[in-house]
Order: C-alpha cells, then sequence, then structure tokens
C-alpha cells in the first residue's frame, strides 16, 4: 500500500480537459485527486463523500481508458445501490456519446434498466455495471466471460452493509483476471474494509482529508520548508537506532508480559488504521 504522493496528484491540466469536454465547468477537489492517478493505470482506494462528484471521477477515466478492439467485457462496475447503478449507467450513457466513443454497456440491478444498452443478442458489453448479488447471478449462469477485463471499481457501501457486500466481491474478483486496475471507493477505510482494500495490488491510499481540504501554494511551500527543517534538526543516529531497537526485542522476549503486550496490541489493532500501523510505530519510536 502506498499513501498518496504530491508528485502524482500535481498536474491537474489533463484532468481539467476531460472534464470540461464532459460537460463540467471544473473538477470537483476528490476528481482532481483520483483522476490523474486512474488515468496512469493506478489502482486507488479512496474515502468519498457524498456531494463529491464520485460517479463522474471514475466513469472519465474509464471511457478514456478502455481499449478498442474484440468485444468483451473491460470494465465492470460493482455497487450495493440500486440507485448508484442508475446513475453509472446514466453518466456512462452521457459520456459515451459526448465522446463518439460508441461503447456498449449491460447495467443490471434496477427497475427499468435497459440491460443491454448497444448490445447485439448473443454479444457481451463494453462495460458491466451491477450489483453483487445480480452480477454472480449472471456469473453462474455462465454468461460472462472476463478474458479481456480491464478495469474493475468498486463502490463500497456504508459500514452496515459489508460484510455480505466484500464476501460477494470477493467472489467475483475471483473470476477476474490477476492483472487490471482497480478503484475502490468507500465511505471508509477503516480495518474492515481491509478484505476490498486487499484485492488491490499496491494501491495508492487516500483518506477523506488528502483531498477535502486544500491548502493554498503558499501554505504548502511553508508546510515543506518547516519539514525540510526538521529533517535538518533531527538527532538522528542509524547505529543508536538499531541498538535500541534490538534492546526493545530482548525486553519484549525476556521481560514484558505477552498478555499486557497483547491488550495493547489489540486496542492499536483496533483504534489505528492497517495503512498508518507502521506510521504510528514509527512516532512511538522517534
Amino acid at each position: 500500500m502506498v499513501l498518496l504522493k504530491k508528485k502524482d496528484s500535481i498536474d491537474h491540466a489533463e484532468t481539467r480537459s476531460l472534464i470540461q469536454k464532459a460537460g463540467y465547468l471544473q473538477p470537483s477537489l476528490l476528481q482532481q485527486k483520483i483522476i490523474p492517478l486512474i488515468l496512469k493505470r493506478k489502482n486507488v482506494a479512496v474515502e468519498t463523500a457524498e456531494g463529491s462528484g464520485k460517479t463522474a471521477a471514475f466513469i472519465l477515466p474509464l471511457v478514456k481508458l478502455i481499449s478498442k478492439g474484440k468485444r468483451g467485457i473491460k470494465a465492470v462496475v460493482i455497487t450495493s445501490n440500486p440507485d448508484q447503478v442508475k446513475r453509472a449507467s446514466q453518466e456512462l450513457l452521457k459520456q459515451s456519446e459526448r465522446g463518439k466513443r460508441e461503447l456498449t454497456f449491460w447495467a443490471i440491478g434496477f427497475k427499468k434498466s435497459r440491460p443491454r444498452q448497444g448490445v447485439r443478442p448473443g454479444a457481451l458489453p463494453d462495460v458491466l455495471i451491477g450489483t453483487p448479488d445480480k452480477v454472480i447471478d449472471n456469473i453462474r449462469r455462465g454468461v460472462l466471460d472476463f478474458s479481456h477485463l480491464q478495469i474493475a471499481v468498486i463502490d463500497a457501501p456504508h459500514t452496515g452493509g459489508l460484510p455480505g457486500f466484500n464476501k460477494d466481491v470477493s467472489f467475483i474478483f475471483s473470476k477476474f483476471p490477476q492483472k487490471i486496475q482497480t478503484i475502490l471507493l468507500s465511505p471508509s477505510l477503516a480495518d474492515r474494509n481491509y478484505a476490498l482494500i486487499s484485492l488491490l495490488s499496491h494501491p495508492y491510499i487516500i483518506p477523506a482529508d488528502k483531498w477535502q481540504k486544500q491548502p493554498d501554494k503558499a501554505n504548502k511551500i511553508e508546510e515543506t520548508n518547516k519539514v525540510q527543517n526538521k529533517k535538518e534538526n533531527l538527532p538522528f543516529n542509524q547505529k543508536i537506532a538499531i541498538q535500541t531497537i534490538g534492546e526493545i526485542i530482548k525486553r519484549i522476549k525476556e521481560e514484558e508480559d505477552p498478555f499486557e503486550l497483547n491488550h495493547y496490541r489489540k486496542l492499536i489493532k483496533k483504534n489505528v488504521p492497517l495503512f498508518l500501523r507502521s506510521y504510528f510505530s514509527a512516532y512511538l519510536f522517534k
């Protein structure tokens, strides 16, 4: 897992161009953060919020990235919410028509949908959008072929609906090729989402505070200078640090009560997000 690096989200020119061509005035804060990474074919796990432009944030780069060629499912969007199936399919239809890509799609999981938009009878679409139960139903009927799959999008629900959703999505992913690009959008990236995050290979992790707050350039420069000055003034000696680590490990093995340590370990596991635990340990060691 990789925490978002500033250099991966600096250039927004392509994002602005993509957004404007799609008929929007400017990208949202969420779109500014994740669209550049998606266009670079990175795996991304991001915390989302209502009204953040989430649907366009993955549909627009998806339309741009899907390669032309033989017919077959090249992208899958999985969401637990039938309304989101409808929104995603409407956005995809609008953007494919606007961009003249002639993408076909199959939307399953909400009433009054057009399940095979532009798809000939017996053929597979370019994009499959649906709820896990409907996707699994079609997998078991043997009507889906994922051999041409390039991109998978997981639109996770709030924590209340996670257990069943996680299990179903894991089953669906077991039918996918190993080397695909995956985007996870979730209201939370806490430990309970580990099953979903683990489906992504070396993902960029983007907590909500990485895109919701955008300090101005002056503040960024000041923050960078503070960090640089702090690095230069750190009383850090690698030899001493290694020696200290060895002493701590020895003390854990020989002196400390394992039951007491296990109590603190559970406390950390419960309250510190998985992708921040190594930083948490480093902070305590510092």
